[in-house]
């Protein structure tokens, strides 16, 4: 847990470091490598590239080209806004869509849980509840933090970028979530 935290603030504090010291230009040629660099270790270390990382890079290097281009890291920077905004837009149009929810969804196919304590817990109707309130707190969280990190690229500075998509990020990801290991009362299987 510790290495991946690491790993996800490591290419924001790169960024800023190097802006500081170097400069937009340079900082941004950072961010591409970066992102390129992510996606051949996950290459190599899963022997495939997932989805969420293909978007998640491949909006990091059209943006970061169009920030070079323009000599301005507006467009570099929104890059975690549109990736939130995205993601809870799916997240809505699978939940209103009559399709299983995206939560659910990614439960389900989530490899680390054995297959029979996941088939347990989704045939639960305490946890199914949760997992839908979940759902929902997760979708109000990524339009408001999205629009806040918005906000920072294009007004704020780089410093209260990072800050709102690092650490608080994570932060306020936590508390989204800690509801959802409240025990239910009384016999959970009832």
């Amino acid at each position: 847990m510790q290495r991946q935290f690491f790993i996800a603030l490591f290419p924001l504090v790169l960024f800023w470091v190097v802006e500081e010291f170097f400069g937009l230009k340079v900082a941004l040629i950072v961010g591409l490598i970066t992102a390129i660099l992510e996606l051949g270790y996950e290459k190599y270390s899963q022997k495939k590239i997932g989805f969420m990382t293909w978007v998640s890079n491949g909006l990091i290097l059209g943006l970061g080209l169009v920030s070079l281009a323009m000599n301005s890291g507006t467009a570099f920077k929104l890059q975690p806004a549109v990736m939130e905004l995205a993601l809870a837009l799916v997240m809505v149009a699978m939940r209103f869509g009559g399709r299983e929810s995206f939560l659910v969804r990614s439960f389900r196919e989530f490899p680390a849980f054995d297959a029979k304590k996941r088939d347990f817990l989704m045939n639960q109707p305490w946890f199914q509840e949760q997992v839908r309130k979940l759902d929902t707190r997760m979708i109000g969280f990524l339009v408001i933090h999205g629009l806040a990190v918005a906000w920072a690229a294009v007004w704020g500075s780089t410093r209260i970028w990072i800050l709102l998509k690092g650490v608080l990020f994570y932060v306020l990801l936590v508390l989204v979530m800690a509801p959802m290991y409240k025990r239910p009362r009384g016999n959970p299987a009832q």
